[in-house]
């Protein structure tokens, strides 16, 4: 195939979706009626520390912890407290926000750190969001029957749409 200007602009344009997509960086803003496709929402991952010295290792606990107040109300409150910030939409910022969560053996949050950045304005959004949303704490887990300190990856995604 010679490679012409039409046929060099064919190509650019099948490749740019797909290398926009590869990385959680800013794009384009999506057109009002596309929706940003960011790729699927990482699961949440627990982790105890199972020998008491300060490792800790992931976890499949069963069943998963919740918060207090239940899924639901949860995400209800974690809603009523998320904004996107408006720069982020501005500039077409898509992707995920990953939390490290530090929980107590009594189901009290006791630390939010961000694991996995987007933008600092996003993280501070997700960040309060939790926080707020997990005031009356989370299940506790029990781990060899006894309950245990525990932390969680919890992704939080921005999608434009």
């Amino acid at each position: 195939m010679k490679f012409t200007y039409p046929n060099s602009m064919l190509i650019l344009c099948f490749l740019t979706p797909i290398l926009g997509c590869i990385h959680n960086t800013a794009t384009p803003a999506a057109s009002s009626n596309e929706k940003q496709t960011i790729g699927t929402r990482p699961k949440i991952e627990y982790y105890v520390d199972t020998n008491a010295d300060g490792l800790f290792e992931k976890i499949e606990p069963e069943p998963e912890p919740v918060p207090f107040q239940g899924q639901d109300e949860f995400r209800i409150t974690l809603s009523r407290n998320f904004k996107y910030p408006a720069s982020a939409r501005e500039q077409g910022i898509a992707g995920f926000v990953v939390l490290d969560i530090l929980v107590d053996e009594l189901g009290f949050v006791k630390d939010v750190a961000v694991k996995k950045s987007l933008t600092p304005e996003c993280d501070e959004v997700v960040k309060t969001a939790f926080i707020t949303a997990t005031a009356n704490g989370y299940a506790t887990l029990t781990w060899d029957s006894t309950f245990v300190e525990y932390r969680m990856d919890y992704p939080f995604g921005f999608y434009l749409q």
